[in-house]
């Protein structure tokens, strides 16, 4: 089974042994896309149909503060909480919130406010997630590792895309768009199980101690949002970087 793993690395141009240890971060990114597929078509259908398009514009701006508020605090907790309790702390709070909207409109007469939830939910959940997940795999590769790594785990989620769009397409008919919602609450149990799994039986990487030993500027970044903004005007690749980010969200948020 090891040379079978390395042969695929080999093809994949990683070095021996990396395989082995990228395949579930693999895993665990297409688990997460194909949950977030399919509450992305599922809280925006339902959104559109009983609340209406005209909120839209309402919901992405309460989207977009919502993000911003809720980035300030990952910034200031995720280092100190780790990379598998971060991920629990965004998955866990958003399959509660959809599940208690599925259980509202499902049994309880809900009324269009859990449209909003659901929708402004997935948005959210799904940037932290996006946002977290390149800071969670720092913890178990080194910079090198990354290098060769990254793309073949970021190719989960293509394929989880595609995995939660043969769901949609599968699933909407028989059980309508409602009950679609426990499938991405299924899924993000399936996603925290995965990474509890990762954090028992996968070595973190040596450099998880190159913190202690990192410039003071990037250590207090990690610490607070005040040093966080000192240390991106310091940096001009990490200012013209974030620049160009936030310009390109602004936009994204203008487009949709």
């Amino acid at each position: 089974m090891p040379q079978a793993a390395d042969r695929v690395g080999r093809w994949l141009y990683l070095e021996p042994g990396e395989f082995g240890r990228a395949w579930p971060f693999f895993g665990l990114y297409l688990v997460l896309f194909a949950a977030f597929s399919v509450a992305d078509g599922v809280a925006l259908a339902l959104f559109v149909d009983r609340v209406g398009a005209a909120a839209l514009p309402s919901a992405y701006a309460a989207i977009a503060a919502a993000n911003l508020l809720l980035i300030g605090g990952y910034v200031l907790l995720a280092d100190r909480l780790g990379g598998p309790r971060t991920f629990a702390l965004i998955l866990a709070p958003a399959a509660a919130a959809v599940a208690a909207g599925w259980v509202a409109l499902r049994w309880a007469d809900g009324g269009t406010a859990w449209y909003a939830v659901l929708f402004v939910t997935r948005e959210v959940a799904f940037t932290l997630v996006l946002m977290h997940f390149g800071t969670y795999l720092q913890g178990y590769f080194t910079r090198d590792e990354l290098n060769r790594v990254l793309p073949v785990t970021y190719a989960g989620g293509r394929v989880g895309g595609i995995l939660g769009g043969w769901l949609l397409a599968r699933l909407s008919g028989p059980l309508g768009p409602v009950d679609l919602l426990p499938v991405f609450v299924g899924l993000c149990a399936v996603a925290l199980a995965v990474v509890a799994a990762v954090a028992r039986r996968v070595r973190p990487s040596d450099d998880a101690e190159e913190g202690a030993e990192s410039p003071e500027a990037e250590r207090e970044a990690c610490r607070s949002v005040g040093g966080f903004l000192r240390h991106v005007r310091a940096s001009p690749v990490l200012l013209w970087t974030t620049a160009a980010s936030v310009l390109f969200m602004v936009s994204r948020r203008l487009l949709n």
